[in-house]
């Protein structure tokens, strides 16, 4: 989309005679466009939030069960107890995560002054906000430590380290990080590809604006 576009979603954007700049007609233009993306995001919110809540509760009815059942124990049944009670985390973390999304777009006021608004948008659509990372960074922290609980011990049994497990967690270490590597890559492609365009935008009208 060119910049004369740009410049012509972003004066369609009308708010009323006086100094509040509240929008006063129907989304038009850039409006609707950012309306119909939080729609896209909202419904993929709920569904991911459905689907984590599921699995959360799986598999806490698993570490139910193997808790009440007696004929189960040993070195073997706490590990995979563990390990379940280490995924179950996990997912409702995840979930949690998702809630948080799906409050912040509750939360938008499309009706809000125009500048107000845009700069609202504008942080929801860059790449990462500073709660995100600051999310994302807890995250990775709480996921690696539950993974590396469940999983050293057993890589290091099979790799030999099971004496000395410390070179095990440093391996562990780095693979966890190239892996987030990656992942922090694809996030970003994705955001490159479906978010980027509507920020170039919401920037370009901002300036429009004079912020």
């Amino acid at each position: 989309m060119d910049l004369d576009s740009v410049k012509d979603k972003a004066r369609r954007i009308e708010a009323p005679a006086g100094d509040d700049g509240t929008m006063s007609q129907p989304a038009q233009g850039l409006l609707a466009e950012l309306k119909a993306a939080d729609d896209r995001q909202r419904k993929m919110l709920r569904r991911a939030t459905t689907l984590f809540s599921i699995a959360t509760a799986a598999f806490v009815l698993v570490l139910v069960v193997m808790f009440l059942d007696p004929s189960a124990g040993g070195a073997a049944r706490n590990q995979s107890m563990l390990q379940k009670g280490g995924l179950a985390l996990i997912y409702l973390l995840v979930t949690g995560v998702y809630v948080i999304g799906l409050r912040r777009l509750a939360r938008i006021d499309y009706a809000a002054p125009v500048r107000g608004f845009l700069k609202q948008a504008e942080l929801r659509y860059r790449f990462m906000s500073p709660s995100d990372w600051t999310l994302s960074l807890l995250g990775l922290v709480v996921v690696g430590v539950i993974s590396s609980i469940g999983s050293v011990p057993y890589l290091s049994r099979v790799f030999g380290y099971r004496d000395n497990p410390g070179p095990m967690y440093l391996y562990f270490i780095i693979f966890f990080i190239l892996v987030a590597g990656m992942g922090l890559y694809f996030t970003w492609k994705n955001w490159k590809r479906d978010r980027a365009p509507l920020w170039r935008q919401i920037r370009e009208a901002m300036k429009e604006l004079g912020d």
